[in-house]
């Protein structure tokens, strides 16, 4: 009965993100449940692949109707040339697959990113309960729990993304952070104005 916001992360390496979460209010705080993530790698690693996959697991006809809003990583709304001419963008593709799903303002991606030291103590505030959120992450969003985990703090007080390679192919790409910022995208994009209020201090 609760709508379901997703947030992605179109990183194909070491996999694509999407991560689903619903929001229930009671009296002056929320509630976010994490219900659910699915981090598809290769071959399957591609917006269209991932947005079947949840499409399959909560499409409307079946299992919800609550509507559907999205969120996610601001640049992957510019024009990518290496796509056909008819797709402007990854969220295009989202748009077309999960059409009959979402809510009519379900485009919830912001013109530009906060800033990561912002979102990154936003988010810990969040987790040290000094915020009217609850939170609670359910045990299969396994790659989630582990970037909590083992994500670690750079210098700079950013994300240190530590830098692997694909034994098959060849490809550098970041062990983890993925999942943080698909988090942090839906996090303070839903609570726009406790975000901005936190920023303020």
């Amino acid at each position: 009965e609760l709508p379901l916001h997703i947030s992605l992360v179109f990183n194909v390496n070491p996999y694509m993100t999407l991560l689903v979460f619903q929001i229930e209010m009671e009296k002056d705080r929320a509630i976010v449940n994490q219900i659910d993530e699915f981090c598809l790698r290769h071959p399957f690693n591609k917006t269209k692949h991932v947005c079947d996959a949840f499409k399959k697991k909560y499409r409307d006809d079946l299992l919800h109707k609550a509507g559907l809003f999205f969120y996610g990583d601001a640049t992957s709304q510019k024009k990518n040339t290496a796509t056909p001419e008819e797709i402007e963008h990854d969220y295009s593709v989202l748009e077309q697959s999960l059409r009959t799903m979402l809510s009519r303002s379900g485009n919830r991606v912001p013109p530009t990113n906060p800033p990561v030291l912002n979102r990154k103590d936003f988010v810990a505030a969040v987790l040290d309960g000094k915020t009217p959120i609850q939170l609670s992450i359910h045990t299969s969003c396994s790659e989630t729990i582990a970037d909590f985990n083992y994500l670690k703090e750079a210098p700079d007080g950013k994300k240190f993304k530590e830098v692997g390679k694909d034994s098959v192919t060849g490809a550098s790409y970041q062990k983890r952070g993925h999942c943080t910022d698909a988090f942090e995208y839906f996090i303070c994009e839903a609570f726009i104005k406790l975000f901005q209020s936190y920023v303020r201090k």
